[in-house]
């Protein structure tokens, strides 16, 4: 089974990044993960297929 979570509007939705990656390191041995300091923002990338499940004509999807 698979998610999607989307944002519908009756106007245009910009796309959005977070203005720069962040590097992620695991360490298995001692069980710590290090983001680097993200901001853990989501990137909102255009949802094309937003009339299949809307009235709305513009849609953005989260990652």
């Amino acid at each position: 089974m698979s998610v999607c979570k989307f944002i519908a509007s009756d106007f245009p939705l910009i796309e959005f990044a977070p203005s720069r990656d962040y590097h992620i390191d695991i360490n298995i041995d001692n069980g710590t993960i290090f983001d680097g300091g993200a901001d853990d923002n989501y990137y909102l990338i255009p949802f094309l297929n937003v009339v299949d499940y809307t009235d709305k004509k513009y849609g953005v999807y989260l990652e």
